[in-house]
């Protein structure tokens, strides 16, 4: 019992531990007006301070620029976007779990942690490394891998940082994690150029982690895709705390284990004890009913003719009135039953 109660309670810590880190996900890091190192701030004030229209929105007429530096759409909500970039706009895309990953033909290669030494040179001739040397991202960052209509950009022997992307009109840079754009990260080396380049000078919307707007209202919505992350989340804690409820309180599952009794009893000591009772009670008559009634229902369909009258006669008998009258009748029905048996056979 205390292994399997250890095994729930290390579930429930593991469960808890995914769903912290699918809220953290959820949540994001690069709140505009948070000057945290994970928010981006700094990036904003910059590209005002360039002149560029920057602010939160939706899709800007092409050829403007739309960030996602986290993206929780399902492929249904991204077709909206594909079609935008054809048409001529230009999109960035800052986390490695976005569906439009799979749409641009760009996979992780390792989710987090890809970047041990951090600082990466270009190693591709795109328009977006113009005058960008070094950059400097995050260890938690993730290693890309290009398609073949990809442009791999600051590679490592194990992946890239950057694909960049043609698609129709447009063009769509998909990036291995949003430290670039943070305030910690976008003053190092020659972070703000590559930003810069990429975001260009034309209106730049940085798009939420999730469709609004028009973009609900152009997909098939659901009840739990309509819900904010925190409630899902609380709705997923609920599902598991019920499951392990469950868990506890359902029977073991494979062989039972032996459990030795407590107090060890024969047998055949209830119907002696139940004997015992009625001695002394001196229920004769009570143990004669008993009797009587099982030898008639155990004989109830062996004794046609003359058997079962002679039957009904030893069980019409006058009830005993003592212990001794009880032993006689006893044994009279006994004697009676083994021969009918027997002349069956």
């Amino acid at each position: 019992m205390r292994t399997r109660r250890r095994t729930i309670v290390w579930i429930a810590v593991l469960a808890g531990l995914l769903l912290a880190a699918v809220f953290l996900r959820s949540e994001g890091t690069t709140s505009a007006e948070s000057r945290d190192p994970r928010g981006t701030l700094a990036l904003r004030r910059f590209l005002h301070n360039l002149g560029v229209d920057a602010a939160d929105g939706d899709l800007p007429a092409p050829p403007g620029t739309y960030v996602l530096l986290a993206d929780l759409r399902d492929p249904l909500e991204e077709e909206r976007i594909i079609a935008w970039v054809e048409s001529g706009g230009t999109l960035v895309v800052a986390d490695p779990g976005s569906p439009l990953f799979e749409s641009f033909e760009v996979a992780p290669v390792r989710p987090t942690g890809g970047f041990a030494g951090r600082r990466l040179s270009p190693a591709c001739a795109t328009a977006s490394v113009a005058g960008v040397r070094h950059i400097v991202v995050g260890t938690q960052d993730a290693l890309l891998r290009a398609g073949p209509r990809g442009v791999q950009c600051f590679t490592t022997p194990a992946g890239a940082f950057a694909v960049e992307v043609r698609r129709g009109g447009g063009r769509a840079t998909l990036l291995g994690g949003p430290s670039l754009f943070t305030n910690r990260y976008l003053a190092q080396a020659e972070n703000a150029r590559y930003v810069l380049n990429l975001v260009g000078k034309q209106a730049v919307r940085f798009g939420s982690p999730v469709a609004t707007g028009a973009q609900q209202a152009s997909a098939d919505r659901s009840v739990w895709s309509l819900l904010p992350s925190g409630a899902k989340a609380v709705v997923i804690q609920l599902g598991i705390a019920a499951l392990l409820f469950a868990l506890s309180r359902a029977r073991r599952l494979g062989r039972p284990l032996p459990e030795p009794s407590l107090s060890p009893i024969p047998a055949g000591e209830l119907v002696n004890a139940t004997g015992r009772l009625l001695r002394t009670a001196k229920a004769s008559s009570f143990a004669s009913e008993a009797m009587r009634d099982f030898i008639q229902r155990r004989m109830a369909r062996r004794t046609p003719g003359a058997r079962n009258e002679e039957l009904q006669r030893a069980l019409a008998e006058p009830a005993p009135r003592n212990d001794a009258e009880l032993i006689a009748a006893a044994a009279g029905l006994e004697r009676l039953r083994k021969r009918i048996e027997e002349e069956e056979v």
